[in-house]
């Protein structure tokens, strides 16, 4: 592979995160999809043999597949891991402010007042 074809292969690698992604509005997606589709072809292109080009886009995209499952699997691990913490923090963070509703304006809970 020549520096041409790393280059293409990082176009198409930055191009097709893109357009998978969340980051771009409809229309500056359908032209990051295009640009991904240019570099792939012009990466497939200028491969020694075509099948070998052909083989490596679709491996490069089941490639960023298996990274966003496993991505996606580790976040649903932390979520379901940090989920009790999470509620015993609400349930508290709610009984405070029901304790915090009972008590008077400028009275403390407790307090002597000495004149």
């Amino acid at each position: 592979m020549g520096a041409l074809q790393h280059l293409l292969a990082v176009a198409f690698l930055i191009f097709y995160s893109l357009a998978i992604g969340g980051f771009l509005g409809s229309r500056a997606r359908r032209t990051v999809v295009l640009a991904a589709m240019l570099s792939a072809t012009a990466f497939i292109a200028a491969a020694d043999n075509l099948v070998h080009g052909i083989l490596l886009t679709a491996l490069a995209v089941l490639a960023v597949g298996v990274y966003l499952a496993v991505a996606w699997a580790l976040k649903c691990v932390c979520e379901a891991a940090l989920a009790p913490a999470r509620m015993s923090y609400d349930l508290a963070s709610s009984e405070m402010i029901s304790a915090l509703e009972e008590v008077e304006p400028g009275v403390i809970p407790g307090a002597t007042v000495t004149a």
